[in-house]
């Protein structure tokens, strides 16, 4: 038993320390980070992200607008994104949530300084999955 728990706690310490995710404590969610950075139209942002394997995970989505949110810091500016983040383009990002007074269009975080705003879904903005 106690071995069991030992390799347990090595493969989440290997997988929460990957160089290629972030783990947002305040709200235990799993973030890709990685060099690789996709800029993709909304649907094709989303069939990113349910394809991704990375980190030892493949069950990765795109984020809500308060998901992404929740990783913005508005103290810093350009990019306006909570310091244990490495790889963040200074630009928008995609999320799944869609602007309801018009489906054709979806919400998007901007991360020079913290905003959001919304745009046609066929407009090819960055992805940053989660899981």
């Amino acid at each position: 038993m106690k071995l069991s728990i030992l390799i347990i706690g090595i493969l989440v310490l290997n997988i929460l320390n990957a160089s290629d995710v972030r783990v947002d404590k305040e709200s235990d969610l799993v973030w890709q980070d990685n060099k690789i950075i996709i800029q993709e139209d909304w649907t094709s942002a989303i069939s990113y992200c349910k394809e991704l394997s990375l980190g030892g995970y493949q069950n990765w989505r795109l984020p809500e607008i308060d998901e992404l949110m929740s990783i913005s810091d508005k103290n810093n500016y350009s990019p306006a994104i909570k310091k244990y983040f490495k790889y963040t383009k200074n630009d928008y990002y995609w999320t799944i949530t869609a602007y309801t007074s018009d489906i054709s269009q979806a919400w998007i975080l901007n991360f020079i300084n913290g905003s959001a705003s919304y745009d046609k879904k066929s407009t090819r903005y960055w992805v940053r999955c989660i899981r």
